[in-house]
C-alpha cells in the first residue's frame, strides 16, 4: 500500500496521547490503525473495537475525547477523515485533560524524562496557538511587540491565552496577549499579573526581589483596534487568582 506522510492534526494527537506516528495512506488517508490507536489511548479496549467500521471507530473516538456523541458532519464519504474532525478530537483532549502529554507535572528523571517533558511543551503549544494562526492574529494585533516589554523579535513571542484555553472558542484575540516566552512562562505561573483597570503590571514578591522588579507598574502596550484589546474580566479573574493588587 502507498503510504503518504501523516497529517499535521495527527502529529499533535500522537504527541498529546503518546502514540506512534502514522503515516496516512494515498491521497493523505487517515488509516484505521491510526483511528484505532487514537481510540485505545482514550481508553477504549479491544471489545469496544471489535466489529466497527473505520466510522464507527471514528465516532468511538469523538465520544471518549468529547464526552458527547459525534455529529453527521464529522463523518465524511468514501472512509475520508476531515482535518476539523481530528481538529475537534485534539479540543476535546485538551479540554477534559486527557492523554500523558497534559499530565499537570512531568515526572522528574533522566535524560528520556526532560525529552518527555520537550514533547509535551511543543504539542501543547501546537495546539494552543492553534492551526488557524491564532499567533499570527494576536502578534498582527499588538504589531509585533511584547505586551510588557517591547520586544520585536518574532521569534521570542507567543500568544498567551489570559482565560485557560477551552478549545478553538477560546482562540480570540481578546483572550491572548502577545508576550516574550519567559514574560508568558511567569503570567501562567501566576507571577505576573494585569490589572483590569489601567492596564498595568502587577509582580509577585518573587518577581520584585528578581532582575524582572522594573516590569512593576508598566502600562501594557495595547492594540490599536479597541475591541481586540485584553477582556478586563479575563484579566480581573486571572489577578484575582494571582493573589495580585
Amino acid at each position: 500500500m502507498h503510504q503518504e506522510p501523516e497529517r499535521a492534526t495527527m502529529s499533535t494527537l500522537s504527541d498529546l496521547l503518546g502514540i506512534p506516528h502514522f503515516s496516512t495512506s494515498t491521497g493523505s488517508t487517515v488509516r484505521r490503525d491510526f483511528l484505532e490507536a487514537v481510540a485505545t489511548a482514550l481508553g477504549a479496549g479491544t471489545g469496544d473495537l471489535t466489529g466497527l467500521d473505520k466510522d464507527g471507530v471514528l465516532a468511538l473516538a469523538w465520544e471518549l475525547a468529547r464526552r458527547e456523541p459525534a455529529p453527521p458532519e464529522a463523518f465524511s464519504r468514501g472512509g475520508t477523515v476531515k482535518n476539523w474532525t481530528l481538529q475537534a478530537i485534539i479540543d476535546g483532549v485538551i479540554e477534559h485533560g486527557l492523554g500523558p502529554a497534559l499530565a499537570e507535572e512531568p515526572t522528574p528523571g533522566g535524560f528520556h524524562d526532560l525529552e518527555d517533558e520537550r514533547r509535551r511543551r511543543v504539542a501543547v503549544q501546537a495546539v494552543r496557538e492553534g492551526q488557524g494562526g491564532f499567533r499570527d492574529a494576536v502578534l498582527t494585533a499588538y504589531q509585533g511587540r511584547c505586551a510588557v516589554t517591547g520586544t520585536d523579535l518574532p521569534a521570542a513571542l507567543e500568544a498567551a491565552h489570559i482565560a485557560p484555553y477551552r478549545g478553538q472558542a477560546s482562540h480570540e484575540v481578546s483572550n491572548a496577549l502577545c508576550l516574550r516566552a519567559d514574560i508568558h512562562g511567569l503570567y501562567d505561573r501566576h507571577m505576573l499579573a494585569v490589572h483590569e483597570d489601567d492596564y498595568t503590571v502587577l509582580l509577585a514578591p518573587a518577581v520584585l526581589a528578581s532582575s524582572y522588579a522594573d516590569l512593576q507598574g508598566r502600562t501594557l502596550l495595547l492594540p490599536k483596534v479597541i475591541a481586540l484589546r485584553p477582556d478586563r474580566d479575563a484579566l480581573a479573574r486571572h489577578r484575582e487568582e494571582s493573589g495580585l493588587g
